[in-house]
């Protein structure tokens, strides 16, 4: 008896350890500079994407390792500032997905952001997974 006592108690704490809460960390696939492509809405067909080639801006968005971003339009600071990291599943629980969570220190506004990245390196971040709404797609640039 006294030796099943010791071997719960002597395990409890790494089946605590095993049980922490996420430390949101950085995706290290995130880490770099993303090149704007375009802007889609899906909802709404009867408005064309808009691209750099069409609109005559340039944006990029940088993250780096200790969870900051920066956003430029046409080589000037438009954004930065902190980033959160979270998970979140739709009402059935039959989905999760990734969101960001953007604090703005140049003007103060948190944005969410659900985010994936495909195989071909392509970032898409958007407001609802499931409201269709407008969806951002960038390209990461190798340094």
């Amino acid at each position: 008896m006294k030796k099943s006592i010791f071997i719960v108690l002597f395990s409890l704490p790494f089946v605590v350890l095993s049980c922490t809460k996420n430390e949101n960390k950085m995706p290290e696939e995130l880490v770099g500079s993303w090149e704007w492509i375009r802007t889609e809405m899906p909802v709404s067909p009867e408005y064309p994407p808009k691209t750099p080639e069409n609109t005559g801006n340039q944006h990029v968005l940088s993250f780096t390792s200790d969870k900051t971003w920066t956003y430029l339009r046409n080589d000037t600071v438009c954004g930065k500032g902190t980033l959160e990291f979270d998970l979140w599943q739709d009402e059935d629980q039959s989905e999760n997905y990734n969101c960001m969570l953007f604090y703005n220190t140049v003007d103060g506004v948190m944005s969410k952001m659900f985010y994936s990245i495909t195989s071909a390196n392509e970032l898409h971040l958007y407001y609802h997974p499931l409201s269709g709404g407008s969806a951002h797609n960038y390209f990461k640039k190798m340094n």
